[in-house]
């Protein structure tokens, strides 16, 4: 295979597909009847990458046909004067559009073997049809191309590079260094922090422990347990200002907080010392597998598509 080397909107288009197609993946994931949906989604992500084939070989599928005639066979080089491709996963293709319909238009569910079925062959297509259509591995479209900001689309690059590496930890690293870039231009910094931050930071060293709030009101001599129960109400209502903002700051960027949450326990922890040098810290029980890393990849992406969404919405209009 030769690798080809696509025009930028190509790119986008299939690194759009090859995400519709990861969010069909997390949707398979879930709890029946969750997890139904993840047979429209793949139809859609077929359906767009047999859309693009068709630009890109030139050749227009035919029209009031069925999906299969006019991508599998419609789009063949015998028919249209050499032009064309032969796609792969007919059967697969045809297994899920076929309980698409039974879902969609009989309200029939599909099953769990089923809808493991329709995974493997979405996953098929997609390997398969790539680097025949388009010349390039599947695993090598850059979904990274669909981020706005620049830092945060580097970040998610540098990520991609060290996971291909075989550099699992330090690609969960730099996503989280990713994650970080997207909240600091969510919530702002200093004196141009936005409506987002819910208030400021509380500084380094808090929450303060309730021995150490009692002992800073030892001044208060005669009032006995009061210091005591005064103490603990300030540090209990301190950490649950903590969690609280913290959570806000995460919902109002329109990400799942359960997602996000699920992010936090696949990724290590990133410190940055006073000097900025960078340290990455992570339990030896650690050990994301490639689909936490897609899991953890896609979260980046879709914090970062929800960032520019609500950036438009905040954009005074002339």
């Amino acid at each position: 295979m030769t690798t080809s080397v696509l025009d930028p909107q190509t790119m986008r288009r299939l690194a759009f597909i090859r995400l519709l197609h990861q969010q069909g993946i997390e949707q398979s994931r879930s709890p029946q009847p969750l997890s139904f949906t993840s047979v429209l989604t793949f139809h859609d992500a077929i359906e767009l990458f047999c859309m693009l084939t068709s630009e890109h070989v030139g050749v227009d599928s035919p029209k009031g046909n069925t999906f299969v005639q006019r991508y599998f066979d419609g789009l063949q080089p015998d028919k249209n004067e050499g032009r064309g491709v032969i796609l792969a996963g007919k059967a697969g293709v045809k297994r899920i559009i076929d309980m698409r319909n039974a879902f969609k238009h009989a309200n029939a569910w599909p099953g769990a073997e089923g809808l493991e079925q329709s995974r493997a062959d979405a996953a098929a297509f997609f390997g398969e049809n790539t680097p025949k259509v388009f010349g390039i591995e599947y695993a090598a479209i850059d979904m990274a191309d669909l981020i706005p900001q620049e830092e945060v689309r580097d970040l998610v690059r540098e990520a991609a590079a060290a996971e291909s590496s075989g550099n699992r930890i330090e690609a969960m690293a730099l996503l989280v260094d990713a994650g970080n870039a997207v909240s600091r231009e969510h919530l702002g910094q200093g004196r141009d922090r936005t409506s987002f931050s819910f208030g400021p930071n509380l500084r380094v060293g808090l929450p303060l422990e309730e021995s150490d709030i009692a002992r800073m009101l030892c001044t208060l001599d005669g009032y006995g347990s009061v210091v005591n129960e005064f103490a603990e109400q300030i540090a209990t209502l301190t950490k649950i200002t903590l969690a609280t903002q913290h959570a806000l700051r995460v919902m109002t960027l329109d990400v799942d907080y359960h997602a996000y949450l699920k992010f936090l326990r696949l990724t290590p922890i990133v410190d940055y010392s006073i000097n900025g040098e960078r340290s990455v810290h992570h339990p030896a029980a650690l050990r994301p597998a490639a689909e936490d890393y897609a899991f953890c990849q896609q979260l980046v992406i879709t914090m970062a598509l929800r960032l520019a969404d609500i950036q438009s919405h905040l954009t005074t209009s002339s």
